[in-house]
């Protein structure tokens, strides 16, 4: 220790909070202090500090046997937080799947109502396309519909060809809706045949 005594470096190392508080020391006596009052305070302190490391080792002395058992303790709990974390995460995983799946059936059976009477018309899964345009802007094709009448049928050159179409009014309220594709003149319009075009303007969803 370069011939300095060793009371020289504790000294100093007692003079340094930060180095005792690493090494897990407590200063407990000041030798040098002559105040009963103090002298008085700092055996009630060395008293309560041994109270403690009575109850937390049973009175027994700090053996390696003991440390042994501490750290197999701390290592348990390590254990079980890490477990417990890992089911705290699970969960949440769990939790998040069921409201993707929740929020995937509250999309998948929306249902779409006469923007009139407020009847039912059609269903989300009927939806085949979202992208048709009908005689006042955009319209979806549903291969279902429900509650409607089908007008007489009538020949129309549309964008894509000639079709046969007819007129669907609503049931309840006599709202004309769009139509219904009864034939298509071009094959690759053969697809459309038997299913009908809602106007949007004319449907609104419902998500009671």
């Amino acid at each position: 220790m370069g011939g300095s005594p060793v009371s020289d470096y504790w000294e100093f190392i007692a003079n340094d909070a930060q180095t005792l508080h690493m090494i897990g020391c407590i200063v407990l006596f000041d030798n040098k202090t002559e105040e009963p009052a103090k002298k008085a305070e700092q055996l009630r302190e060395f008293l309560f500090h041994v109270n403690m490391v009575v109850q937390m080792t049973g009175g027994k002395p700090y053996t390696r046997e003991l440390f042994e058992e501490v750290k197999k303790m701390k290592l348990h709990n390590d254990s079980l937080e890490s477990e417990a974390e890992s089911k705290i995460r699970e969960l949440k995983d769990s939790l998040e799947k069921v409201q993707r799946e929740t929020e995937e059936l509250t999309v998948k059976h929306h249902s779409y109502i006469c923007y009139k009477c407020q009847r039912h018309v059609s269903s989300h899964e009927d939806t085949i396309s979202t992208k048709f345009q009908s005689k006042k802007g955009k319209a979806f094709l549903f291969a279902h519909v429900r509650n409607v009448v089908v007008g007489t049928n009538e020949e129309k050159h549309l964008t894509t060809s000639l079709h046969t179409i007819d007129d669907i009014y609503r049931v309840d309220c006599n709202e004309v809706l769009d139509w219904k594709y009864e034939q298509a003149v071009e094959p690759s319009q053969k697809y459309k045949e038997g299913k009908f075009v809602l106007e949007l303007c004319k449907i609104v969803k419902d998500n009671r």
